[in-house]
């Protein structure tokens, strides 16, 4: 039996998928020398890493980043709307969406980068017949900011009509513990087609209840889109529960 230092070392050198999946149904030994290793749950994302100094580069999470890839564009202002949501690769079926969405799906554990950000802004833009208007709110997450909460935010926008949502990712700036929502919100109809509509199908099982206070702020020229309900009220999306397992895995 291999001592748990070598285990470790072994295990670690597995790429983020073998790691999560393959890894763990080898044998019982295995699982629990992964689920009670505090070096590969940070490496599977799960776990914070310590903070060596500020200029320590953000790794964004790989298996979020091809299963997610709205959430993670390096175009950050590309509006990603319900069409971008409707095609991603695990949406093609009917059984592989339900596995996504279940509530023990581990994707919604996950942090969506290392070191994990735990301030959450949300910037939002709303343009109807009261003209055009912005609101701003924070959230603190004291343990790092989830995909779950993402990924409900963004579903929460594009489930509305003419809405849609983009992520900054502050790598090198100022505001390295925060991650910052925008999105805009549009009661204006730009053509006469509709997109595709998001349906509850797209809502996880964990879907839970987060409110953020917003405040409107004055109008600028500057692109801080995004959405908010009312001016100094609240924004409301939906944060998950603990998951266990990877969604995504069933045919």
């Amino acid at each position: 039996m291999l001592m748990p230092e070598l285990l470790e070392l072994i295990l670690l050198a597995l790429p983020p998928q073998d790691l999560l999946v393959s890894a763990q149904l080898v044998s019982r030994a295995w699982k629990d020398a992964i689920d009670s290793s505090v070096t590969l749950q940070q490496a599977l994302f799960f776990r914070p890493s310590p903070v060596s100094d500020s200029h320590q580069p953000m790794v964004l999470n790989p298996l979020l980043q091809k299963a997610f890839p709205p959430w993670f564009r390096a175009d950050q202002k590309v509006l990603n709307g319900p069409m971008l949501i409707a095609v991603l690769p695990w949406t093609a079926s009917a059984n592989r969406l339900a596995a996504f969405m279940r509530a023990d799906a581990s994707w919604r554990k996950m942090l969506p980068c290392q070191p994990a950000k735990r301030v959450l802004e949300v910037a939002g833009k709303i343009n109807d017949a009261r003209g055009i208007r912005e609101t701003n709110g924070t959230a603190q997450f004291d343990e790092g900011i989830r995909m779950g909460t993402l990924y409900d935010f963004g579903i929460d926008v594009v489930r509305k009509f003419s809405s849609s949502f983009w992520i900054l990712w502050d790598e090198e700036g100022t505001e390295r513990d925060r991650v910052t929502m925008f999105a805009h919100h549009s009661w204006f109809k730009s053509g006469p087609r509709r997109p595709p509509h998001i349906g509850d199908e797209f809502r996880s099982d964990a879907y839970e209840e987060l409110t953020i206070d917003v405040r409107e702020e004055p109008r600028s020229r500057s692109w801080h889109a995004g959405f908010g309900n009312q001016p100094n009220g609240s924004w409301q999306l939906r944060v998950p529960s603990a998951p266990v397992h990877m969604g995504g895995q069933e045919g």
